[in-house]
């Protein structure tokens, strides 16, 4: 679920992992007894192809004017560029025909006569400034100049010998985001020059409805027996062939190393007669929705056999994703197909295998069932979680033990859904992070303490404390849920009080600590108004559950004036509006759930269903009562037949919290069960002619009728809260129907309950005294 974000890999075999220094007990000084003891020789170098690189590196800023601004930061005097008196040169090299260390990967070499920073690719070159800097003590711990710590120093010397860096694991993207954050990522040897191609959408790009739908429709997605653009018609020959030709232009660009035939991000799919003979006659369903895997592999088998003769080292890419998740049936995958494994439908919380939580075992007998098929495999990770309000998702250890575990299985890398942002919740997540990445034998635990050490210095025993205190989240059971996915709706089961209660002490510590230097006291009370603000979240759904319903109000009204508060300190520490948005959903959601009687929403229905929706088709029935479910007219309130002969009747139903929540009346199901749809509907009596304003939202599509005549639509599926959507309408006198189609499009899960939230009001937000509503008995 990313939406605009572009990935990058290094092309490396398994055994070319990152190596060791050469063992020496020599080193060779750089900077000592004051003065340099080398100097940068750009005419020894490839200084002017370095510096006039064109490419993404140009939107991070140039390393190459990092190396001489750190250098003089740490020692207080300039790189020599010239020539001197006990000086031996630096010179940075770009390799001839030398494929073995990729894009990124490059040799350090030492020695009392020169030094050489070499690799076969620019960016490998920047890497190794990067390295060498690091090794000098300059650190990046946030985007931007208060991330950057470089202490001065009277001493900077390297080992001698050959340092090589190739690594087998990676996780690069340029992300469509400012330079400081790319810089950054850059800084800490995660910067990019190949583009992995696995995105959302990319076969729509291909072939654009507009200029095509009207003339090939049959491009394009057949669903409830309609042609709809929404996906592209793959079971077409003349379809695949364009995206084959598409291949062959984009695949000539040296550095695009895979080509996406990754679908929309939406789970409709056609369900023309050919597209489903593409499905295996025992297609299991995953999330609720039958799997398009089979399907999936076909098209890039198909692109990866026409791809091979001109491009045999390139691959063909998509996502493990929701109704594509599980592994292919019936067909085998193509040796050059790249999978970008997510964890749609998996735990964001436990990464590692554990009894706690089942689909973290699930997800790793999904890895290997992949590994099998002998695809190259990346995953794909969600941090933060999406709709997560800017609060801190506890998986700074987690997310770099799982790394480390994947890379000591082989898996090519890991790649993660992050916007370009320096969050006060997770940038600690984030770098760690990429310390693992640019070497997978780090210890996280390690990283972390280095992090404190040299992030809040006098505060940092009591920083990492703080961390370790919110990382036992990850080993703690959740008996509310079965697994955390996106979103707040899960922050109030896996903190717990005592968790929080500990962290609260260990910051105060660390606020006691930095006390008398301005400038770690900033750091920690970045870090202390961020928990503040999850604090006073966590304390209103705890409140809620407690059944105390002033309390929580507070608590949650306190949260959201904390936001622009911190906001305030830099704007890249929250995103303030989405902030505000989710919490504000996040609020709706837990009050209407332990308190059905708040805002007055309507709980009483008739209920219509639960109807086959197999293939999340429902909303795409332009009829109010579609005749391809239903044998024979069906009317609000009468009797209704599915056309296999099921009688279905109408019902009342009393919602016992404010959603009107389909799952709860007609039975839970688990994500191997189809997903479903259903109609809810009242009987709205008024004695006069009137407007109304309808207010409701739900996460899965649905549609809105009055009196049979459709009023409102959304087809996409979206982060629910109350009162989102609101249609205003002229309601007659007298007796009317308000129907409601809803479309299940996934299983449910924390965040996509299968439901809906409806209250009628007026323009003021208060009930209509006159208008009675009920049941449509």
């Amino acid at each position: 679920m990313v939406w605009g974000m572009l990935c990058a890999w290094a092309q490396f075999s398994r055994a070319e992992q990152p190596s060791a220094d050469v063992p020496s007990r020599k080193t060779v000084a750089i900077f000592a007894d004051g003065r340099p003891r080398i100097y940068l020789d750009k005419a020894g170098s490839d200084w002017q192809k370095l510096a006039g690189v064109t490419s993404p590196l140009q939107s991070i800023g140039l390393p190459l004017e990092d190396l001489p601004r750190c250098f003089e930061l740490l020692t207080g005097q300039a790189l020599p560029t010239e020539a001197g008196e006990g000086r031996i040169p630096l010179r940075l090299k770009l390799l001839e025909g030398s494929k073995e260390l990729g894009h990124q990967g490059y040799l350090i070499e030492v020695s009392d006569k020169e030094i050489v920073l070499a690799a076969p690719h620019p960016m490998g070159v920047f890497n190794a400034i990067y390295d060498v800097l690091d090794r000098w003590g300059c650190h990046w711990i946030m985007p931007g100049m208060e991330g950057e710590i470089i202490n001065k120093t009277n001493l900077l010397d390297l080992p001698a010998g050959t340092i090589t860096w190739n690594n087998s694991f990676d996780g690069r993207y340029e992300a469509n985001v400012d330079n400081e954050f790319n810089l950054w990522r850059a800084r800490n040897r995660m910067g990019w020059t190949e583009w992995n191609g696995v995105q959302h959408g990319f076969q729509i790009v291909y072939l654009p409805p507009d200029g095509n739908f009207k003339e090939h429709p049959d491009w394009y997605a057949q669903i409830a027996g309609h042609r709809v653009p929404v996906q592209l018609e793959t079971a077409n020959p003349q379809v695949v062939n364009q995206i084959c030709h598409v291949a062959d232009r984009l695949l000539k660009e040296p550095l695009r190393m895979a080509f996406p035939v990754e679908w929309d991000d939406n789970p409709q799919m056609s369900t023309s007669p050919e597209s489903l003979a593409l499905d295996p006659p025992n297609n299991p369903t995953f999330m609720g929705l039958p799997s398009m895997t089979d399907r999936t592999v076909i098209l890039a088998n198909a692109v990866a056999e026409h791809i091979e003769k001109n491009f045999p080292d390139k691959y063909v890419g998509f996502y493990a994703y929701t109704h594509h998740t599980l592994p292919p049936v019936a067909v085998k995958p193509h040796r050059n197909i790249l999978l970008g494994l997510t964890r749609c439908g998996f735990s964001l919380i436990h990464y590692l295998p554990t009894q706690k939580d089942p689909t973290s075992i699930a997800w790793w007998k999904l890895l290997e069932d992949w590994r099998k098929l002998g695809v190259t495999i990346f995953s794909y990770e969600y941090d933060p979680l999406p709709w997560s309000a800017g609060m801190l998702t506890p998986v700074h250890l987690e997310r770099p033990r799982m790394l480390r575990k994947l890379w000591e299985e082989g898996v090519k890398g890991s790649y993660t859904d992050r916007g370009g942002r320096n969050d006060a919740a997770n940038f600690v997540t984030c770098y760690i992070e990429m310390r693992i990445k640019a070497d997978p034998r780090r210890e996280p635990e390690a990283e972390l303490a280095s992090l404190c050490r040299i992030f809040f210095g006098p505060a940092a025993d009591a920083m990492n404390q703080y961390y370790l205190a919110l990382d036992e989240v990850t080993r703690t059971n959740f008996p509310d849920h079965n697994f955390t996915n996106f979103g707040l709706f899960s922050f109030g089961d896996i903190y717990t009080p005592a968790i929080i209660a500990k962290a609260r002490v260990q910051l105060q510590k660390a606020v006691t600590a930095a006390e008398g230097d301005p400038t770690i006291s900033r750091r920690v009370e970045m870090v202390r108004c961020q928990f503040d603000y999850m604090e006073q979240f966590l304390l209103g759904w705890w409140a809620a559950k407690a059944k105390n319903k002033t309390g929580a109000l507070e608590h949650f009204d306190h949260a959201m004036k904390l936001i622009d508060p911190l906001a305030a300190m830099n704007h890249k520490y929250i995103d303030a509006k989405a902030a505000h948005d989710q919490l504000y959903a996040a609020r709706g959601n837990v009050m209407t759930q332990y308190f059905p009687e708040w805002i007055n929403l309507q709980r009483q229905w008739s209920l219509l269903g639960p109807l086959p929706n197999r293939y999340a088709e429902m909303d795409f029935y332009e009829e109010m009562f579609p005749q391809a479910i239903f044998d024979g007219n069906v009317k609000p309130g009468q009797p209704a037949r599915l056309k296999n002969g099921t009688p279905l009747q109408w019902r009342t139903y009393n919602s016992p919290e404010g959603m009107m929540d389909f799952s709860q009346a007609f039975g839970r199901h688990t994500s191997d069960q189809p997903v479903r749809a259903a109609y809810a509907g009242i009987r709205l009596d008024s004695p006069r002619a009137q407007s109304i304003m309808i207010r409701m939202d739900s996460f899965h599509p649905h549609r809105l009728y009055l009196n049979e005549k459709e009023i409102f639509h959304r087809g996409n599926w979206n982060s629910p809260c109350p009162d989102r959507e609101v249609v205003k309408v002229d309601l007659p006198a007298g007796t009317s129907s308000l129907i409601l189609i809803s479309s299940q499009v996934s299983a449910d899960d924390p965040s996509s309950r299968w439901g809906f939230w409806l209250r009628i009001t007026d323009d003021k937000y208060e009930p209509i005294k006159d208008l009675r509503i009920g049941p449509l008995q």
